[in-house]
């Protein structure tokens, strides 16, 4: 679960983009480097204003990722939140690492 309702300032959003980065991939074996690397991706899903947060599932275990939200208000001005790193569990589910 990815949630952001905790906008400073009191903007007013128009939508939001969530930006998941996958930074490191789950390796499956210390040679299959190259084979993992092909399950790189970058989600970026737009959620309209009434969103605030985001349930993320299907990850790879042992997997990492910067996460980034932006914030674009009824102006178009662009606002980003600071970047967090999360790692998947063996579960799937996120560990903050940072």
């Amino acid at each position: 679960m990815v949630d952001w309702s905790n906008v400073p300032g009191g903007l007013q959003a128009d939508f939001y983009v969530l930006s998941m980065n996958q930074t490191r991939p789950y390796i499956y074996s210390y040679y299959s480097y190259y084979e993992a690397s092909l399950y790189k991706a970058t989600v970026m899903p737009i959620l309209n204003s009434t969103h605030t947060s985001l349930n993320v599932s299907g990850l790879p275990v042992f997997s990492q990722y910067e996460i980034c939200v932006y914030l674009v208000d009824s102006k178009g001005q662009i606002y980003k939140s600071e970047k967090i790193v999360v790692e998947t569990d063996e579960g799937g589910k996120f560990i903050i690492t940072e």
